[in-house]
């Protein structure tokens, strides 16, 4: 059976609308939400690894599915396991990116109040160092919501361009508001 391990965005967490979405229209597939905690970058890569390496002892197919910071995550995951993966609006610098939340920030899912510093930021600077290591182009596909106001759409566009499929959503913003679009997007991965 087919895993798809889905990776919630910053400010989130795994129970989202999203993987709900996935789980309820791709029953037929093992669908997981990987926990982490999206605040340090050194423990959040360490819990996503054991996450995935478990899931792939029960299912040696795997899709990596993101969102924003999830999305870096997912694409990370896939190159380490040569893995299918499907990003929606991805992270691609969250050193840079997470600068604008630095401070207490609420969680969308929890209210949790959760504290991002400088320091914090810069921690995912080493974990960008191989994202630039693509993994084939017939499994990547970025999927880009071209009026996000949280990530540059056309910054993603430019740094996946010769490494991924990429499909743009005219209409659509940062947060994923049609799930049926994404299952499909899944399913192509999966012929």
């Amino acid at each position: 059976m087919t895993a798809i391990a889905y990776i919630h965005g910053f400010n989130s967490a795994p129970n989202t609308k999203t993987f709900i979405g996935l789980k309820e229209r791709l029953p037929d597939l093992h669908v997981v939400s990987l926990e982490y905690d999206y605040i340090n970058p050194d423990p959040a890569y360490l819990n996503l690894l054991a996450q995935a390496e478990e899931l792939l002892t029960e299912d040696p197919d795997i899709v990596f599915v993101g969102t924003s910071l999830g999305g870096f995550w997912a694409h990370k995951l896939s190159i380490k396991f040569n893995a299918t993966c499907v990003l929606v609006n991805p992270s691609i610098h969250p050193c840079i990116s997470l600068q604008k939340y630095i401070g207490d920030n609420v969680n969308y899912s929890t209210s949790e109040i959760k504290t991002l510093t400088k320091s914090n930021c810069d921690s995912y600077k080493k974990y960008e160092e191989d994202i630039t290591l693509f993994i084939p182009r017939s499994r990547t596909v970025v999927v880009l919501g071209m009026k996000d106001d949280v990530l540059d759409p056309s910054a993603t566009e430019a740094f996946f361009k010769d490494a991924a499929e990429i499909i743009k959503i005219e209409d659509m913003g940062h947060r994923v508001e049609n799930i049926e679009l994404l299952v499909n997007i899944i399913n192509s991965t999966l012929d």
